[in-house]
């Protein structure tokens, strides 16, 4: 019996590990529960860390290896754990390389400097941050750490910029100071060492449609499994729905898949999944890359379950036995698959969600639909944590139909039938 400690877990996440062909003969622990480490607007990283090897200690069993499927501080414990603890995955300066966004452009730039836009690093308490930034907007400034785009602002004019540096002097500290602790542990190179104030990037307007392609490294080997498009709402930097599998052509998505296997290895990433997110201009077929993560994006894991028949926590959960991942491929009878983020722009009180009925019915009628609801009766949308920049994430569905026509029909569908309430002035449907 093998003991795999998931970092983060929850009951979600569990059920699409336990449903792993693999995963006969394996015990899965949540080393740390989501709400330990997700929830909150604090991110004791040395302090969550003592605790796992606290529990660790008092466990009599073997220690196998350890999973996670969260950005900070989840993605960049786990490799602190595996050196700790000698089990497989990759090292912990690869994954700054990659999650650092400021050290990531750098050396982005030394292999596909076409593919990134133009960025400078600030520090917002600055008396005249970004007072030349060698940028016209529109532009967008964010943390050099930051997940689910919190603290990301696009800039418009003089009033934009001054506007999301008041905000992110407010509220940048709790994630840059845990983050800078973790980057106390190594050496920085010189050239970013002399940016060490530099809590924040900016870096020019991405513009085409957007795509998330997912793969891992294996001894320096890189494998692209799969591309996601990432679709925004009409009107707003916020998302839609991510839809699998994508609808580019198959010759932009090996120059995805090219670019990819050119810049891992330089950022030193092996043993590990990843994902990594691109814009791509339909007029002149050009492909810009956003940002690189050292995991798989859990957001997508229903999806490949829907159409590969597992989820793909199972490349990661090989990669972090020390196994060459053996994924299913896509099969192409599946038809097409998506997550749709439900969100208000509104703040207010949620006082009713969905019922068992409700839910009940939803499934009955798609017997494939997932639906995870965010918040809960009583909660204000303002107090939720890892929000973007623009709107309140209420719930995730989860959906798969034949093709995009009957995805957008079920869609319409099941929103009809789900009814989250909130109170402002008066109880009224929340629309999503």
């Amino acid at each position: 019996m093998k003991n795999v400690f998931v970092v983060g877990l929850d009951p979600f996440n569990r059920r699409l590990l336990e449903a792993l062909p693999q995963a006969h003969g394996v015990r899965f622990h949540a080393l740390l529960d989501f709400d330990e480490v997700r929830g909150r607007n604090e991110y004791p990283v040395e302090a969550l860390l003592a605790r796992c090897e606290r529990r660790l200690a008092h466990f009599d069993g073997s220690i196998d290896a350890f999973m996670g499927f969260l950005d900070f501080p989840v993605s960049l414990m786990l490799p602190l754990l595996c050196q700790r603890y000698g089990t497989p995955g990759p090292s912990f300066e690869s994954m700054l390389r990659c999650e650092h966004k400021l050290w990531s452009r750098m050396l982005q730039q030394e292999v596909i400097a076409d593919n990134i836009p133009h960025f400078v690093g600030f520090d917002p308490h600055d008396e005249q941050p970004l007072s030349d930034p060698g940028l016209s907007p529109p532009f967008w400034i964010k943390p050099i750490k930051s997940f689910q785009s919190y603290l990301a602002f696009l800039i418009h004019d003089q009033a934009s910029l001054a506007a999301g540096i008041q905000e992110m002097r407010r509220s940048i500290a709790h994630l840059a100071d845990p983050f800078n602790q973790l980057l106390d542990r190594i050496t920085l190179p010189e050239a970013l060492a002399q940016q060490r104030d530099a809590v924040a990037i900016a870096e020019g307007q991405l513009s085409g449609s957007q795509h998330t392609v997912e793969g891992y490294v294996f001894n320096g080997e890189v494998t692209v499994y799969g591309v996601v498009d990432s679709i925004q709402e009409a009107d707003s930097s916020s998302f839609h729905r991510y839809e699998y599998p994508s609808r580019l052509p198959a010759a932009v998505q090996a120059r995805m898949a090219r670019i990819c296997e050119r810049l891992m290895p330089h950022l030193g990433y092996d043993y590990g999944a990843f994902n990594v997110e691109f814009f791509h201009e339909q007029d002149d077929d050009h492909l810009w890359l956003l940002e690189v993560n050292s995991r798989h994006s859990q957001s997508h894991a229903y999806l490949f379950q829907q159409l590969h028949g597992a989820a793909h926590h199972q490349v990661a959960f090989e990669l972090a036995l020390g196994q060459r991942p053996a994924f299913p491929a896509l099969d192409p009878e599946a038809g097409v698959a998506a997550k749709f983020m439900l969100r208000t722009r509104t703040d207010a009180f949620i006082t009713g969600v969905p019922t068992l009925r409700e839910r009940a019915a939803l499934t009955e009628r798609f017997p494939d639909a997932h639906l995870e609801v965010l918040v809960r009766p009583g909660q204000r949308l303002s107090d939720l944590a890892a929000q973007d920049s623009y709107s309140y994430e209420v719930a995730d569905l989860y959906l798969s139909a034949k093709d995009a026509e009957a995805l957008d029909d079920a869609y319409r569908v099941a929103v009809d039938a789900l009814t989250f309430r909130v109170a402002q002035e008066v109880e009224r449907p929340l629309i999503v």
